[in-house]
C-alpha cells in the first residue's frame, strides 16, 4: 500500500518546545503547586493538553480548580509560552527539508497536537518573521487541543486529522494510508490506535522507550524522506 499522508505531532517533533511548556506551567503554578520537578512533569504530564495537565496537577498538588480558574490558567500559560517562544528559533533540524520532500512527492500533511492552536501559530509566525519561511503552507489540516475532547493516547485527534485531510486522487483517505510522526509513547499509541503507521523521534524519550510502540525510530527528522517513510508500507 502506498502511503498518502503524514501527520506530525508538534511539540518535540516539529519544534523543541517541551521544555518551554514545562517552564510556562512552572511560572503560572508557582503559588498553587510550588516547585514542579522536571522529571515529574516528563513522566506524568507531558503529552497532555493544557486542560488535562492542569486538571491532573490540581489533583496531585491539591489546589482548587474551578472552570473560571482553569480558563484563566490556560490563558496565562499560553501568554507565558508565547513570551518564551518568541526569543529564538525552536524549529527542529530536518523539518524544513522533510516538508519539502513530502510536498514534492505529493504527500498530504497535517498536524495533530495537544498544544493550543495559538501556541503553534505563535511559533510559526515568529519563524516566518525570522527566516521568511511560511510553514503553514505545507499543511492541509491542523488539529489541536481546541478541537478534541480526549487527548492522546486516545486516537480522536488523529482520526479527526485524517477526516480533515479528506479525499485523495484515489478516493477517501484511510488511516492505514497515513504515517504519524511522534516523540512520545502516548502519541505513538494514539497513532497506532487510529490505524496509522508510526515513526518515533528520539529526544524527549529514548530509542528503547519508543521502539516498542513505533514501526520505525529515528534520532532526527533529518533522517526521514518520502522514500524512507514509504519503506514502512512495503
Amino acid at each position: 500500500m502506498k502511503f498518502k499522508a503524514v501527520i506530525f505531532d508538534f511539540d518535540g517533533v516539529i519544534a523543541d518546545t517541551e521544555l518551554l511548556h514545562y517552564m510556562a506551567f512552572c511560572r503560572v503554578l508557582e503559588k498553587e503547586a510550588g516547585k514542579i520537578e522536571k522529571d515529574t512533569y516528563w513522566d506524568k504530564y507531558l503529552g497532555f493538553t493544557d486542560k488535562e495537565a492542569l486538571e491532573a496537577m490540581s489533583r496531585d498538588y491539591g489546589f482548587e480548580l474551578t472552570e473560571e480558574k482553569l480558563g484563566w490558567l490556560i490563558d496565562e500559560k499560553a501568554a507565558v509560552f508565547d513570551e518564551l517562544a518568541s526569543t529564538e528559533s525552536c524549529i527542529l533540524d530536518g523539518f524544513s527539508r522533510l516538508t519539502s520532500s513530502l510536498s514534492r512527492a505529493g504527500i498530504k500533511m497535517a498536524i495533530c497536537s495537544g498544544a493550543l492552536f495559538s501556541d503553534i501559530e505563535g511559533i510559526f509566525s515568529a519563524e516566518a518573521e525570522r527566516s521568511g519561511q511560511n510553514f503553514f503552507k505545507y499543511f492541509d489540516a491542523v488539529v489541536t487541543a481546541d478541537d478534541v475532547n480526549r487527548g492522546k493516547p486516545h486516537p480522536e485527534g488523529y482520526l479527526k486529522a485524517v477526516e480533515k485531510l479528506g479525499r485523495t486522487a484515489s478516493g477517501v483517505l484511510s488511516p492505514a494510508e497515513c504515517t504519524v510522526i511522534e516523540d512520545s509513547h502516548w502519541g505513538l499509541e494514539a497513532g497506532a490506535a487510529a490505524g496509522a503507521k508510526t515513526v518515533g523521534v528520539t529526544g524527549t524519550y529514548s530509542r528503547s522507550e519508543l521502539e516498542a510502540k513505533a514501526d520505525m525510530v529515528v534520532d532526527s527528522l533529518a533522517e526521514l524522506s518520502a522514500e524512507k517513510i514509504s519503506g514502512i508500507f512495503q
